[in-house]
């Protein structure tokens, strides 16, 4: 049986070169060697899309974050409502019940902090 996982990252994990996406990339490229079809999620701004990805993920899907004032909400830190999209609620809905009839697929949500 196939093994799915969705993983919603705060950011583009490619290239590895800040601390935030160095251990997600580590870990993409470790789940690939393990036989895990991996579908990423990614909030793009400004790393833009990488096909290196299309390495070690079986689906990659790119969402565009909400920078500025259309990020703002006053109920919730920026690094959450910047990253609030239909677009992935929608995906992730409808692709984890897919895979297995009657279960879901895992989802892993992975934050990214920008060391500087």
């Amino acid at each position: 049986m196939e093994k799915h996982l969705h993983i919603v990252s705060f950011d583009v994990p490619y290239p590895p070169d800040y601390g935030g996406v160095i251990p997600i990339f580590a870990l993409l490229r470790k789940l690939k060697e393990e036989g895990i079809l991996i579908h990423l999620h990614c909030f793009e701004y400004g790393r833009g899309e990488q096909s290196e990805l299309n390495k070690y993920c079986t689906e990659v899907r790119y969402y565009r974050r909400n920078i500025g004032l259309k990020g703002f909400s006053p109920l919730l830190p920026y690094i959450v409502s910047s990253r609030i999209s239909e677009e992935l609620k929608q995906s992730l809905f409808v692709q984890t019940n897919y895979h297995i009839p009657g279960t879901a697929t895992p989802i892993m949500l992975l934050a990214l902090i920008k060391t500087p």
